[in-house]
């Protein structure tokens, strides 16, 4: 089976802690750190091997998911379009700042998704790092991931 080829949008606390685990996941690929800060985005691609990029809307159909790590009050812009190219995504906690930019985000999910590999997901529990590796197993195709 391909490996999972997902980008990280956002290289804050958050981004990073999504980056560390996806790294050290067998099956998945990390494609791209997408972060409005240029050093930020450098320093996160060059620790895990990828492109830096500064802006979600760069980036091009060569991933099959993505995390939304980016400032809440900017999770509906980024998700929505990524969903809307067909690029299924996990976006961070709290999904959205108000009701109405949560139903876009849940009304877009619901319309666009397709994809066998990784369904819309909202992070919830992200301080029980011990248990992300079995969280991000239930993203990714049962043979991606091996216990070890």
């Amino acid at each position: 089976m391909d490996s999972l080829r997902v980008a990280v949008i956002g290289a804050g606390a958050l981004g990073n802690n999504h980056l560390r685990v996806l790294h050290n996941l067998p099956g998945v690929v990390i494609s791209a750190v997408v972060d409005s800060n240029p050093g930020r985005a450098a320093d996160a691609a060059a620790k895990y091997g990828c492109p830096a990029l500064y802006s979600p809307f760069q980036l091009k159909n060569e991933i099959d998911a993505a995390i939304v790590a980016v400032p809440t009050v900017d999770h509906a812009a980024v998700a929505c379009e990524l969903l809307e190219r067909g690029i299924d995504v996990l976006v961070e906690k709290p999904i959205a700042p108000d009701l109405e930019s949560a139903r876009r985000i849940a009304e877009t999910a619901k319309r666009t998704q397709f994809s066998p590999k990784w369904h819309s997901k909202l992070a919830h529990r992200l301080l029980l790092f011990p248990t992300l590796p079995v969280f991000y197993a239930s993203l990714c195709p049962a043979d991606l991931y091996r216990s070890r």
